[in-house]
């Protein structure tokens, strides 16, 4: 009797691990994109030594952004090992 809860309980801990692992991957590839286009931004205008106004408002919005994903990758991990 208790047993088929048993099953049930670790079927739905394992499916909401593998969601996190799912958003997990989501959120590191969209972390690396945002890297990838601040990367980019500041080779462009390393050379020139100057950045235009436009670029250099979207710098701290990138910059914050990848904050909030990292951010969000260690909050995921750290319920997924609890």
């Amino acid at each position: 009797m208790i047993q088929p809860l048993i099953y049930e309980i670790i079927g739905q801990i394992e499916k909401q691990n593998a969601d996190k692992t799912e958003l997990e991957k989501t959120v590191k590839c969209n972390l690396t994109e945002l890297q990838n286009k601040v990367n980019t931004l500041e080779e462009k205008h390393f050379v020139t030594g100057e950045i235009p106004q436009p670029i250099h408002e979207k710098l701290p919005m990138y910059k914050q952004e990848m904050e909030s994903l990292t951010r969000n990758i260690t909050d995921n991990t750290m319920s997924i090992s609890n």
